[in-house]
């Protein structure tokens, strides 16, 4: 992906995926689904969803599960 003409939010999303942190990755991956869901690219928003709530899971944080379980229905 080209991130010269890529706007600022989906540069920090991405950026975000570049993290060796579990949490992070989550993060990154939770972000860009909620741009892209604001974007109505919505089989794209949910895709990032599952990714971001299998790393949760792995993790065990129920909080953030119950989020991303949110952001997917609401």
């Amino acid at each position: 992906m080209n991130t010269h003409t890529t706007p600022k939010p989906i540069k920090l999303a991405i950026e975000g995926l570049d993290s060796s942190s579990h949490s992070s990755l989550a993060n990154g991956y939770n972000n860009l689904a909620m741009i892209q869901l604001k974007q109505g690219r919505f089989e794209e928003a949910l895709a990032n969803f599952e990714r971001t709530l299998q790393i949760e899971l792995a993790i065990g944080n129920m909080l953030d599960i119950a989020v991303t379980y949110n952001n997917i229905g609401g």
